[in-house]
């Protein structure tokens, strides 16, 4: 059974106006058909390139009926699917007979550009379709929305499947991203005891895996971690600390890396134009929290960690530096109007997206030197033709809230989508219930209310 509730679109989307500008439209996507906010914490959103659908996870249980196991006192995270044009609300990690939610946890919810299929991590065992792979060695695994088939990749992808000889293959730490059309998957696993975590690259055309990383030896404990994988497919930019990756070798520090799909060839990206490196670990603490690639793979974005010196000298730590591939240049994002870097102050990673064209940019930090307003973590859009920066953490009469973050811009950059724990950031006419949650909203015709962003004329 699947069971697909509808609600109305007025009852999720309020304009707002801020100040004398334009309005725009603030949405609230966890939400239920009754326009009850989600009665658990919501996270993790997830754009279809035309800002159509998001999916996102919730340990709410009033977003959906109909199904067992799913309750606010497990702490499970369920995902889910809106379509924001029919205001249909799914569930994704629903069990294999239809009539349960995952009985564990999931996270990085991922979607295909036509909203058909859904990837997750998961350490339930119940929602693998039967004869579509091993729950004792899946956790990456894609629900086709159209056949209601829940597979694992590395199963249905690949010939021979993973399960043999890899039975201890494990799936369990870190952020699987799938391309918009599902046809290509970067996990982070462990394949190999003898190897720290590697990166493969797993292709639905061909049936065949790629190890991103090359063998390291000897064992030094230095993983390939937080994958991030450009929409169109062509590079895969990762972090390791591992000296050998590239001829000439690095500094052993952590340093973010990009691996061309076409060629196999792996380029250093924390690097100033000089080709001088970091003086300390590149990155934050959630490998795939720091870092972004554009959707033809050209440019990435990324946090400077420790180091003081990429992008420029003395600078403060964890500045979000932007690495173009073809011209070398690297040059700081999260800066003041005038230019000045700041250190974004990160919680949980600055979670960098580009829009398609790489014209936009979302981030977030906790920084009052950007747009001051209100404390906390905060979500802003950047105009790279301007360099300037604005959060987007407003209330529906336009006054700066605190606790906004994991932002996600859609491929077209006209939805920008995070999640908030603010209670002024829920609209009217929606109930927020007996407790204030982290919610998903998004947020969409901002255009003529940030005019300074867009001051080169550049229109959305």
């Amino acid at each position: 059974m699947k069971l697909l509730l509808k609600i109305a679109a007025i009852g999720c989307a309020i304009a707002f106006e801020i100040a004398s500008a334009a309005p725009i439209r603030l949405e609230i996507i966890s939400v239920s058909s009754d326009n009850v906010a989600g009665d658990g914490l919501s996270s993790s959103p997830e754009l279809s390139p035309d800002g159509r659908y998001v999916v996102f996870l919730s340990q709410a249980d009033n977003l959906v009926s109909g199904y067992s196991g799913i309750s606010v006192d497990n702490g499970f995270d369920q995902v889910y699917f809106r379509d924001r044009t029919s205001g249909q609300l799914e569930l994704i990690s629903v069990s294999a007979d239809g009539t349960a939610g995952a009985n564990s946890g999931s996270i990085a919810p991922q979607l295909s550009a036509d909203g058909r299929y859904v990837g997750f991590l998961t350490s339930a065992s119940n929602v693998i379709t039967p004869g579509h792979g091993d729950t004792d060695v899946y956790n990456f695994l894609i629900r086709d929305r159209m056949t209601g088939i829940t597979f694992a990749p590395a199963h249905d992808w690949l010939a021979p499947p993973l399960s043999e000889p890899f039975a201890y293959a494990t799936i369990t730490q870190s952020n699987p991203l799938i391309t918009p059309d599902a046809i290509l998957a970067a996990l982070e696993l462990d394949l190999d005891p003898n190897q720290p975590d590697d990166i493969y690259l797993l292709d639905a055309t061909t049936q065949t895996y790629v190890d991103v990383c090359p063998p390291r030896s000897p064992y030094e404990g230095q993983p390939c971690q937080g994958p991030a994988i450009a929409s169109g497919g062509s590079r895969v930019a990762f972090e390791s600390s591992y000296p050998n990756l590239i001829a000439g070798g690095t500094n052993g520090r952590f340093n973010v890396f990009a691996y061309d799909v076409a060629t196999a060839a792996i380029e250093l990206v924390s690097v100033n134009a000089d080709n001088s490196e970091g003086d300390n670990d590149v990155g934050w603490f959630y490998g795939e929290n720091d870092h972004a690639i554009s959707a033809d793979g050209r440019y990435v974005a990324f946090d400077s960690g420790g180091a003081t010196n990429l992008g420029g000298s003395g600078l403060p730590h964890d500045v979000l530096l932007m690495k173009d591939l073809v011209t070398g240049a690297l040059v700081p994002i999260s800066t003041m109007d005038d230019g000045t870097p700041v250190d974004l102050f990160p919680e949980e990673g600055p979670h960098p997206a580009f829009s398609d064209d790489a014209t936009l940019l979302v981030f977030s930090g906790t920084t009052a030197q950007i747009d001051p307003g209100a404390g906390g973590e905060r979500v802003f859009l950047r105009n790279m033709a301007t360099g300037i920066s604005r959060s987007l953490c407003r209330n529906e009469s336009g006054t700066p809230e605190p606790g906004c973050s994991e932002p996600m811009i859609s491929g077209d950059g006209l939805v920008i989508a995070f999640s908030a724990t603010a209670p002024g950031m829920i609209p009217p006419g929606i109930d927020p219930g007996p407790f204030i949650n982290q919610q998903i909203y998004a947020v969409t015709a901002f255009r003529n209310v940030f005019d300074d962003i867009f001051a080169d004329g550049f229109d959305r």
